[in-house]
């Protein structure tokens, strides 16, 4: 009956509730109860995702609990996990259902669906409902907007993510720390120097205190373009701020040093990494510039100048020719290099090939040129960007012997950015005639859409496998790589195509 009582029967969720409903432990107040774990496996609260993990339901489990419960918050708390589970349809389909239930979104609702929107990649997806807010008369906050720009620089489009800046300025909407923060990620992403000085300063301005990211952000994208004197003053301004430096600006400041022939200050950042904890995978840059710092070359490269030598960017008139030394040498090329690891191995251990890289962060770009002049590899030229754009702009046709494309990001939801029928035809127009494509990826669905998408484009399979199945013909080691092993993630599928007979 209604009020208080005990009892034990045939609901066995747990927890104080409302109502009639039997169930184990207190229930106090008035209306139906919860749902008994028979039918719904859930507790009184509604937070069935409490004890069973939303990743053990099925997107239509998801829609018909949510339909039943009819609680905004509730949907609030799916839509949230849809973001995490990179779910952007389940997400716009319960945000559709809680409507058709006459429930009223909050902001909260519109900024949950926004971000499983962004972290599925459909960022121009989420804009829309910046517009249906407003018509129903619910103002975006600083999170909607700093979700759209973490998006957006996500996405590699750091103009689109200032323009969101501008429109929220516009609706009087203030930016806070993480809001910059994020811009400056992207633009250390994207390799915009200058873009990321007048941010910085915007914090200032702002009245805001920069903390450890904003500082540690700029200092990295300095460091990119070999602003070293910049770099070390705001990194005395960091030191102030907090003792727990990243341990990414000491690397990267005693690399540049080295490599500008400051040796003496290089060693002095590496003597402080010596009391800082870090993961595994950096100790091999650690220890390249230590040897470097041993044994110096005779040239150094010009303090206050950025990369360039042996670099190909987007947009550029270079043709791969146009930076390499040897055009005798069979050209090798890896797209998606991520940290550089495995290129700058195979190339050291192959100096018969002239090997390239493509990635499109430029960030990571200036880490593989700096970990391959550390090393002094001499038979690897970068290009910065788009695959598909530099391979279409910048590679000449049949001029390619081996292809390697390790651990492609499968995309989460619309167009695949990278494997699609252009992308195919111009791998196939740069191969040789005995050419091959290599293909590494840990995601089974990706492997099969992959092999379909070559299979169109006629080319022969001749390696279809994981790991247990190809033995060495695809040794592998990387940053990544080695993170996702660790972590249980070691099942790999191994693709391998050429072009023989056509």
């Amino acid at each position: 009956g209604r009020g208080r009582g005990r009892g034990r029967g045939r609901g066995r969720g747990r927890g104080r509730g409302r109502g009639r409903g039997r169930g184990r432990g207190r229930g106090r107040g008035r209306g139906r109860g919860g749902l008994g774990k028979r039918k719904y496996d859930g507790d009184n609260k509604g937070g069935y995702f409490k004890r069973r993990k939303i990743e053990e339901n099925s997107d239509e489990e998801i829609l018909e609990k949510a339909k039943f419960r009819r609680n905004l918050k509730l949907y609030n708390q799916l839509i949230s996990e849809c973001a995490k589970r990179m779910n952007c349809e389940l997400a716009l389909l319960l945000f559709d259902q809680l409507i058709s239930q006459s429930l009223v979104p909050t902001v909260f609702t519109y900024t949950a669906l926004i971000n499983a929107c962004v972290r599925s990649g459909n960022v121009e997806k989420s804009l829309s409902y910046i517009s249906k807010m407003e018509e129903n008369g619910i103002e975006p906050n600083v999170i909607t907007f700093t979700t759209i720009i973490k998006g957006y620089t996500n996405a590699f489009e750091i103009e689109k993510s200032l323009d969101i800046l501008e429109l929220m300025k516009a609706k009087n909407v203030q930016p806070n720390i993480r809001t910059y923060n994020q811009l400056l990620r992207g633009c250390l992403t994207c390799g915009k120097l200058e873009k990321s000085g007048e941010i910085y300063q915007e914090v200032l301005d702002s009245g805001l205190t920069p903390d450890k990211y904003t500082i540690s952000n700029y200092i990295l994208n300095l460091l990119q373009y070999f602003e070293i004197e910049k770099a070390e003053i705001l990194l005395s301004k960091l030191t102030e701020l907090t003792k727990d430096i990243d341990v990414r600006v000491y690397i990267r400041l005693a690399s540049v040093l080295a490599l500008s022939g400051k040796l003496v200050k290089s060693k002095h950042y590496l003597s402080l990494l010596k009391d800082m904890k870090y993961p595994d995978s950096f100790e091999q840059q650690i220890q390249s510039v230590r040897k470097y710092v041993e044994n110096p070359p005779n040239q150094f490269h010009n303090s206050n100048e950025p990369p360039q030598e042996n670099i190909i960017f987007q947009g550029s008139d270079v043709w791969v020719d146009d930076i390499v030394e040897d055009h005798d040498k069979c050209k090798k090329l890896e797209i998606c290099s991520g940290m550089g690891e495995w290129v700058i191995e195979r190339a050291s251990n192959d100096t018969e090939s002239q090997w390239l890289s493509l990635e499109i962060r430029l960030e990571r770009i200036y880490q593989i040129w700096t970990k391959m002049k550390l090393k002094d590899v001499k038979n690897l030229g970068l290009l910065a960007g788009d695959a598909e754009n530099l391979v279409s702009n910048n590679i000449a046709n049949r001029s390619i012997k081996e292809i390697y494309i390790n651990f492609p990001e499968p995309p989460h939801s619309g167009e695949d950015k990278l494997f699609n029928h252009s992308f195919i035809d111009r791998l196939k127009g740069i191969l040789t005639k005995d050419g091959k494509v290599y293909v590494l990826t840990d995601d089974e669905a990706y492997k099969c859409k992959i092999h379909s998408l070559f299979m169109d484009h006629k080319f022969i399979c001749e390696i279809d496998g994981e790991k247990e199945q190809v033995g060495e013909v695809f040794k592998h080691n990387s940053f990544f790589d080695e993170i996702w092993e660790k972590r249980g993630r070691d099942k790999r599928f191994y693709l391998l195509y050429s072009l023989q007979n056509q």
